[in-house]
């Protein structure tokens, strides 16, 4: 029995890694897409009906069930759009519902952290050969994959002349690991965990290239020892090394130096990025002062043919003005979920055994969904859900505390 859930969990994690996406692997990703959906929808009937609505579940509840429907509302009112056609744009909010079905089978966490880091080390070493002897980029690996636009390709020349070629393929689960080997390494520094932070950082820093994860564990960093009981001149000291090495990245790579400093300079930047995020953020802010509270759903890409981009532009992404995009789609009734959500993981860390080794870890988890949500432009949504639904279930084990051990 043990062995088949790590089979079945092993495909589920490689279907939200998009691993199914290449070309001669449609059956399958067409597969584990609906049979991901049953489990979902499964184990959300189980817990309403057998086990009766827990108080904890009543926020997943919200963003799995109500949120959709409302949005769906929304975006017929708002842009007239199928009531139906919505509800099928947000289908995937139901992954949430993964953390339910971890939590049915009982599975370890201990297990699923071990699968991730795996798993990524693996995709890692396999990007840093793609990208610098086989010369595959984001836009070369196309040809390999069934749908393009699994990938973030450049809608504009200036996002390559500022951002260089690079790689970002089956990277969902990546901060992960990231934050996993970094606390491994400060806790204990052996040759292990120096080698898989390395890989990790060489494929951030020189494959990946993305701003936002670079910043997130500088602040991860720093949030590790401020939140020490003794904090020292020299742990403060230390905890400024992310900002030392980025500082030295950046005198070495005129590319770092470019994309970085062009976030500040606004629409007058020639970074596309960071102009197509201002853009966006000026579009929405009309219809957020207009509908606050439920905001304005979200659009399939069927409607119109590429829902938002069709009345937005070809720049346009929720995912980049983060809690902008949140508010945009929901509203402050989307806010209110996340709030929710966010404060009923924290309590039950706090109830968790404060010697179990991945306390730290789960910690940093919870801080990484409230900064991306705030501040890194990625809210909640879509298969972002599978990522929450991994640092939610290990909390609210409900019939006996999960093993941590």
């Amino acid at each position: 029995m043990k062995v088949l859930k790590i089979i079945i969990v092993s495909f589920f994690l490689l279907y939200y890694l998009e691993v199914f996406s290449f070309k001669g692997l449609e059956t399958y990703s067409d597969l584990m897409h609906y049979l991901l959906l049953g489990v979902c929808f499964g184990s959300a009937v189980v817990f309403a009906f057998v086990a009766r609505f827990p108080k904890t579940t009543i926020p997943l509840y919200l963003f799995g069930v109500a949120f959709p429907l409302v949005a769906a509302l929304q975006s017929s009112l708002v842009f007239g759009q199928s009531f139906f056609l919505g509800v099928a744009s947000l289908r995937y909010e139901i992954y949430v519902f993964f953390a339910l079905f971890l939590i049915l089978i009982d599975y370890p966490f201990e297990t699923m952290v071990r699968h991730v880091n795996i798993l990524n080390l693996i995709i890692a070493v396999a990007a840093i050969i793609a990208f610098y002897f086989l010369k595959i980029d984001n836009v070369s690996i196309t040809t390999f994959l069934v749908d393009n636009e699994v990938v973030d390709i450049s809608l504009d020349e200036n996002a390559f002349k500022m951002k260089g070629r690079f790689l970002t393929t089956c990277s969902n689960l990546m901060v992960f690991s990231y934050i996993y080997y970094m606390i491994q390494l400060l806790k204990k520094v052996t040759l292990k965990n120096a080698v898989c932070f390395a890989i990790l950082m060489f494929y951030l820093l020189f494959v990946h290239k993305g701003r936002m994860p670079v910043a997130f564990l500088a602040i991860i960093f720093m949030l590790y020892y401020f939140r020490m009981k003794r904090l020292t001149p020299k742990k403060l000291l230390f905890s400024l090394i992310p900002v030392s090495i980025l500082l030295f990245v950046i005198l070495f790579g005129s590319s770092y130096l470019t994309r970085f400093s062009a976030i500040f300079q606004g629409l007058e930047s020639q970074d596309f990025s960071t102009q197509m995020r201002l853009e966006s953020l000026t579009s929405v802010l009309p219809y957020i002062a207009k509908h606050p509270f439920l905001g304005v759903g979200n659009l399939s890409w069927q409607y119109q043919y590429s829902g938002f981009q069709a009345i937005f532009g070809k720049g346009f992404f929720i995912a980049d003005i983060g809690i902008f995009g949140s508010l945009f789609v929901g509203g402050l009734f989307l806010i209110a979920i996340y709030t929710w959500l966010y404060i009923r993981m924290r309590k039950n860390l706090g109830a968790l055994r404060l010697d179990t080794p991945y306390v730290a870890y789960l910690m940093f988890l919870i801080d990484y969904y409230l900064i991306q949500f705030l501040l890194l432009g990625e809210p909640m949504m879509l298969a972002n859900c599978m990522s929450f639904a991994i640092i939610y279930y290990p909390l609210f084990a409900f019939k006996r505390p999960m093993n941590l051990r």
